[in-house]
């Protein structure tokens, strides 16, 4: 099966964005993908991450959310509840996308506060666009994607029919990166904690993939994103679900809003990952959780690094590349999250994209507690090539990659994009 360049363009906010002063929802400043690296009626994997608080006091309320043009995506607003009266306890935006490009709009992130008087905080943003067009990456061939829009009561059983779902039925041996999104929000706050998971049945058995966390109001606006990596066997037959359920109280305490799922089979895509459900506990100082070497082709590597915490207290976190933190900056945040319950397993992830250099090159993932007695389990580690001749566009290392650095601000983009930046 020949290898494919898959052109994408990457925006990165490393420093600190903050507003004050009102509650509308404000563009994060550069954290932008431009209408200009976008081709009307292409089809592209848009993939969000980034860190978001608010500077001070408990029932405090803060929201993100991705518009394109001027129009918001409906299943990407997350509202979040400051935790702690001495602020700066963050918490992980991820929102992803399959997304039909429309003439002239862009995609943009921003925040707003609930409250004027305080200071919402976004950092660590990574925004990627993945052209699957330009790629010739068909639907239901090379990649699969359902979403469901339809408000449904949760109960403590798993399984709704709202759920998105996808069905594989690979002819070669294979492995299968899967995104999955839950969107819901709490009605009856006595009753907090909701769960969301990949459910793979068929060939293959895993719901390992999990994200719960408590809900503090009906203010709340959850937004939980499961990522996994399956090997998938030639002549199988594997279903891929997104689910969600509440673990306790009345039917209907939870409304799921939005049930979204993503499958790419990674068969043209040259990679390497690294998976481990198994708990691990006394990390206190910044402790390898995966680790391997890529052997990279002189073009572009996608890197992502992710992990939940159990009953989270201070977490410290970071993704690197031949030793160095990708991107810039997180060896140096404590405070990540804020714990909520014993019961919580929240997804904490980094991403980037980087050069491979045309050789072999270490990708590991990092992670430490506050408290010895914490666990972090389903780590996930991968690196997949971009460029299916070794260079960004197919020509000579770096021949249209281009860079803008400026204010902790770069933008880059690779492929066939490259003139359109």
């Amino acid at each position: 099966m020949p290898n494919v360049t898959l052109p994408r363009t990457i925006v990165t906010v490393t420093g600190d964005v903050t507003h004050t002063g009102d509650t509308a929802f404000t563009d994060v400043t550069g954290a932008e993908i431009p209408s200009s690296a976008f081709t009307t009626g292409n089809k592209y994997l848009i993939v969000i991450t980034a860190q978001q608080a608010i500077d001070d006091g408990t029932d405090e309320y803060y929201s993100g959310q991705v518009i394109h043009g001027s129009t918001a995506f409906a299943d990407s607003l997350m509202t979040n509840e400051q935790n702690d009266s001495t602020g700066s306890k963050y918490w992980p935006f991820v929102w992803f996308d399959y997304w039909t490009a429309v003439a002239s709009e862009g995609i943009k992130l921003q925040h707003q506060l609930l409250k004027s008087t305080n200071t919402v905080t976004t950092r660590q943003v990574v925004m990627i666009a993945f052209d699957l067009t330009a790629a010739g990456l068909v639907l239901n061939t090379d990649y699969f994607a359902d979403s469901d829009a339809t408000a449904t009561d949760l109960n403590t059983t798993w399984g709704k029919a709202s759920d998105a779902a996808v069905s594989v039925s690979p002819t070669e041996n294979l492995d299968a990166l899967v995104f999955t999104l839950s969107q819901a929000n709490v009605v009856d706050p006595s009753d907090r904690t909701e769960a969301t998971r990949i459910n793979v049945s068929g060939d293959l058995t895993d719901t390992d993939e999990t994200w719960q966390a408590l809900e503090k109001n009906p203010v709340c606006e959850a937004l939980r994103v499961n990522i996994g990596i399956y090997s998938l066997t030639s002549g199988g037959s594997y279903t891929f679900t997104q689910e969600t359920r509440q673990t306790a109280g009345n039917p209907g305490d939870h409304i799921r809003n939005a049930s979204k799922i993503f499958v790419l089979l990674l068969n043209k895509l040259p990679h390497t990952f690294a998976r481990t459900v198994a708990e691990q506990t006394a990390l206190t100082t910044l402790t390898t959780l995966e680790s391997f070497s890529h052997s990279a082709s002189s073009g572009d590597v996608w890197v992502l690094g992710k992990f939940s915490c159990d009953d989270p207290p201070n977490v410290e976190h970071r993704l690197r590349v031949g030793g160095t933190d990708t991107p810039t900056g997180q060896s140096t945040i404590k405070d990540w999250l804020w714990g909520a319950t014993s019961t919580d397993e929240t997804l904490v992830i980094n991403q980037d994209i980087v050069n491979g250099l045309g050789g072999s090159i270490t990708v590991s993932l990092h992670g430490a507690y506050d408290d010895s007695t914490a666990k972090m389990e389903d780590t996930l580690l991968f690196a997949i090539d971009l460029d299916a001749a070794g260079a960004a566009g197919g020509g000579a290392a770096g021949s249209n990659r281009n860079h803008l650095l400026t204010h902790g601000i770069r933008r880059r983009s690779g492929g066939f994009m490259a003139s359109r930046l």
